[in-house]
């Protein structure tokens, strides 16, 4: 469901707030006037769907906030609790877009960065170094060398994010692999396995990435603040 959908969504219901509070008070000011029992009954109806119509708005709200809630406590909990590396190919994928964006709002509401390994950087399109440079303007990346033992390096020396995965394991016990790929997932385990470290997938990016998108417009059309009490969620 398009974001621009959702926005016309709530600008109908609001409407309809409006309309329903504009037939109540003419009603009122006719019974005033005409007094009519009838009428008092005919009164209920745009106070029934009033009420009714603040209900649905209340309750659209309140889901929103809670949806955010919960996506930030994902991102923070799980997706940025340990060492994370994110797989080149989701990197460079036009339909993460919201992703990126929704990890980039959290990542500098909650004052934390990301750890980028430079082997990924050299085989990247440019549309994804042009993001990964966005990160670094707002300072919610930074950079470090990929830091393997040669036969490492000779091992992986395919998969640049496999390396990634390997210089994160030296800092961290547990790592997280953003990937779709079951082949990429398959030899992260494997690598990680042998190195004693744990692994931490996460790999439904479409859900997430729908989940993004309305995190994204709830946060661009002012319905949330990011991160409230995120002090709570990164002490966690």
């Amino acid at each position: 469901m398009p974001a621009r959908y959702e926005h016309g969504q709530g600008a109908i219901m609001r409407l309809g707030l409006v309309i329903g509070f504009a037939l109540t008070i003419i009603l009122v000011l006719v019974v005033s006037r005409n007094y009519n029992p009838y009428l008092l009954v005919l009164l209920l109806l745009p106070v029934f769907y009033l009420t009714g119509m603040y209900r649905a708005f209340t309750s659209s709200a309140r889901k929103t906030k809670s949806d955010a809630r919960s996506l930030e406590s994902t991102f923070l909990k799980v997706l940025l609790r340990d060492a994370v590396v994110i797989d080149s190919a989701v990197w460079q994928d036009d339909n993460r877009k919201s992703f990126f964006k929704a990890l980039a709002i959290i990542l500098a509401a909650a004052g934390k960065k990301i750890v980028f390994y430079d082997r990924q950087y050299q085989g990247l399109t440019n549309g994804a170094k042009a993001l990964i440079e966005q990160f670094r303007a707002q300072d919610i990346i930074t950079f470090a060398p990929a830091d393997i033992s040669p036969a490492g390096a000779e091992e992986d020396a395919a998969v640049p994010a496999i390396q990634a995965l390997i210089s994160a394991a030296r800092a961290s016990r547990n790592v997280v692999l953003v990937s779709d790929s079951r082949e990429m997932i398959a030899q992260a385990r494997k690598a990680m396995k042998k190195r004693k470290t744990g692994l931490t997938v996460i790999d439904n990016l479409d859900g997430i990435e729908d989940s993004c998108r309305k995190y994204c417009a709830a946060v661009d059309g002012l319905k949330i603040i990011p991160l409230a009490g995120a002090g709570r969620l990164v002490k966690k």
